[in-house]
């Protein structure tokens, strides 16, 4: 949905996301002029660059780093999505013991990931419309819906988590909480919560700028080798590089063709009354998916859209 009011970045963005509409940037990092060393170098200006270089302050912070973005911090995906903090991990089976689970320290570390990413907010002051009210995976109007849900309920379950992280909400419990057209019911985790994304992408920004950490926006990082990082107007030398990039990763990064970009699109209501709200539910603020093959994933934003 283009927003009413674009971002002041907007030009560099085909689609401006309602997100940005009306939210005030921290003030804009100067793009990198000339050749400069760091102890490290994160490329990437989105949650991945971002929460690298605040817990690497934390564990040293002594730590010179250096952090170049191709755009605006938060242009890329980290400030155009669904606004899902999650404690989840897409792949997880791949660490999986000799039993076939999850081992006990990974299984706590997703399901505290919520709970300590609600620390480090509330530490470092960052408003971003967080609210912890968990997930509701719903099935709905066709019994494949509910054959899909309980198979990935059965999926946690043999990964080791147990009823207190995923369990089953029976088709009553499902319109208590949200009216769907003929419920069947529904997979809840309370491992999610709701956050406005440019709201934390900016927020972290300002904070790791505030712990020393230089940061560099409309810096493209054209390639990567020998511990330097060849940039429009100047260069990086690092005892060691991250690269944060993901899907946005172009000819010359050493992700690319590695990984493959998924987009969805998104769709935003106008504000809605509080009788409107009473007949869709929602009152804990839950995010919500479908059981669909095209899922559909949404929340209810601290401005009451949908």
């Amino acid at each position: 949905m283009e927003a009413a009011n674009p971002h002041p970045d907007a030009q560099h963005v085909a689609s401006p996301s309602l997100w940005w509409d009306g939210l005030e940037r921290a003030e804009v990092a100067p793009p990198l002029e000339t050749d400069t060393t760091a102890d490290i170098a994160i490329v990437g200006g989105g949650y991945t660059g971002l929460w690298t270089a605040y817990f690497l302050k934390q564990i040293q912070p002594d730590l010179d780093i250096a952090l170049v973005e191709a755009k605006y911090i938060g242009h890329g995906a980290s400030g155009r999505n669904g606004g899902w903090l999650m404690g989840a991990l897409e792949g997880c089976h791949a660490f999986v013991d000799d039993s076939g689970t999850l081992p006990p320290a990974a299984r706590q570390q997703l399901t505290q990931l919520v709970s300590r990413a609600c620390e480090v907010l509330a530490k470092e002051s960052i408003d971003c419309d967080f609210h912890h009210g968990g997930c509701i995976m719903a099935a709905a109007r066709h019994d494949v819906q509910i054959a899909r849900a309980k198979k990935m309920l059965a999926g946690f379950q043999d990964l080791g988590f147990g009823e207190d992280d995923y369990r089953w909400l029976t088709a009553t419990e499902l319109s208590d909480r949200i009216q769907v057209a003929n419920p069947g019911g529904a997979v809840f985790t309370p491992h999610v919560a709701r956050i406005q994304p440019a709201k934390l992408v900016t927020g972290l920004a300002g904070v790791v700028k505030s712990l020393g950490v230089r940061v560099f926006e409309h810096t493209r990082a054209h390639g990567m080798h020998s511990g330097v990082i060849q940039c429009d107007r100047g260069t990086i030398r690092a005892d060691q590089i991250v690269i944060a990039t993901e899907g946005y990763s172009e000819v010359g990064n050493p992700l690319h063709r590695r990984l493959i970009p998924v987009q969805t699109g998104m769709v935003a209501t106008e504000p809605l009354s509080e009788t409107q709200w009473a007949g869709l539910g929602f009152n804990n603020n839950e995010t919500f998916a479908d059981c669909a093959r095209s899922a559909t994933y949404l929340q209810r934003t601290a401005d009451h859209r949908l």
